[in-house]
């Protein structure tokens, strides 16, 4: 009677699922045999899972030689009111397991260890490096984080527009006047401003940089050119309204004070061939100043490049000089302290620019 129970319970054994161990972090169970397949689960690192009980089964005849004849053969039963028995394929990367809703699902080999309760549990590898797990392991590098936020912005740029200011106030009217470009030169620096903008889109900083313009003057026996160079320095702000991976699109404004602003009057006379020059100058004029701009993010390696334009407004004022003339016909007042009243102007540029984040 013992003999029939131990033999039963073997038999009974043998028809249920093998044990094994989640190994790896977090390890998808697929619905088929194939990484590609739909994840219909999750087993957590120390789960226990059961596998089909063919995946460890071995043939116990298998070192034995049969010699088969004619009348010696193998029995080939094809019964066709039995299932197809599941045969494991012996290279294949899956164990055949079952899922929690009891549909039949597969595992990885390397994300289980198999409790074979033999010395075939001596012989299984486990992964050097789990590819499931997505902690991070203190303590945290030094360069942690990895991907640093980018919270400056440094942008030097190029300008050219149409020059435009007032003409000193000459003895003669003037007939004609060239219409020639200006340059500029600036460099703006700014840091993101969270607290203002969660988005990360607003900027604020200060901006630096150089104007240099000319206008030629054609009057009935003289000719005049005037040179306005301005160095300038102020507050900076910008909003990025549009930004993607690629490009953004931003707007800014400024308000330039004028360090040094001199205004060179040369003046010169067809009746006695005489020329003079005199130096005006402007004290801490300010020009408010908005622009936007179209940028290529990573144009070159690690550097934007924007397109754009600026409008900025003049502010009335006054230039004085305290160079002496010495020929009347060319200047309304010949005595060190002669000014003149530049009024309200405005001026347009296109840029070219060239930015880096950090």
């Amino acid at each position: 009677m013992v003999k029939i129970l131990f033999i039963y319970l073997s038999v009974l054994s043998s028809a249920f699922g093998i044990n094994a161990t989640i190994i790896v972090l977090e390890a998808p169970i697929f619905g088929e045999p194939d990484e590609t397949s739909p994840v219909i689960q999750y087993y957590r690192k120390g789960d226990d899972i059961y596998i089909h009980p063919q995946e460890t089964h071995q043939d116990p005849y298998k070192n034995e030689k049969f010699k088969f004849s004619e009348k010696v053969k193998p029995t080939l039963y094809e019964d066709p009111f039995l299932e197809k028995p599941y045969t494991p394929e012996q290279r294949g990367r899956f164990f055949k397991t079952l899922a929690n809703s009891g549909r039949e699902a597969y595992v990885l080999k390397e994300h289980v260890l198999i409790e074979y309760k033999d010395a075939r549990e001596f012989d299984q590898e486990v992964i050097a490096f789990d590819h499931t797990d997505y902690r991070i392991e203190e303590p945290l590098p030094e360069n942690y984080p990895f991907t640093v936020d980018r919270i400056y912005k440094g942008a030097l740029s190029m300008a050219l527009g149409r020059a435009n200011f007032d003409a000193y106030p000459y003895r003669q009217k003037i007939l004609d006047q060239s219409f020639n470009l200006s340059t500029e030169f600036s460099f703006a620096w700014s840091k993101e401003q969270p607290d203002a903008d969660p988005s990360k889109r607003f900027f604020f900083g200060a901006i630096g940089g150089f104007h240099y313009s000319t206008q030629d003057y054609v009057m009935s026996t003289q000719n005049a050119s005037q040179t306005n160079f301005r160095l300038f320095i102020g507050p900076y702000a910008s909003y990025d309204i549009y930004r993607t991976p690629k490009n953004i699109l931003q707007l800014s404004i400024s308000t330039q004070v004028f360090l040094l602003d001199n205004m060179d009057v040369a003046i010169s006379s067809d009746i006695d061939n005489s020329s003079e020059r005199r130096t005006y100058s402007s004290t801490l004029a300010i020009s408010p100043q908005a622009g936007a701009a179209y940028k290529w993010r990573d144009y070159f390696e690690g550097v934007d490049l924007s397109l754009g334009f600026n409008m900025r407004v003049n502010l009335p004022r006054d230039y004085k000089t305290s160079d002496a003339g010495e020929n009347d016909l060319l200047w309304r007042r010949l005595g060190a302290g002669d000014s003149y009243y530049q009024g309200l102007t405005s001026e347009i540029t296109y840029f070219l620019s060239f930015d880096n984040t950090y």
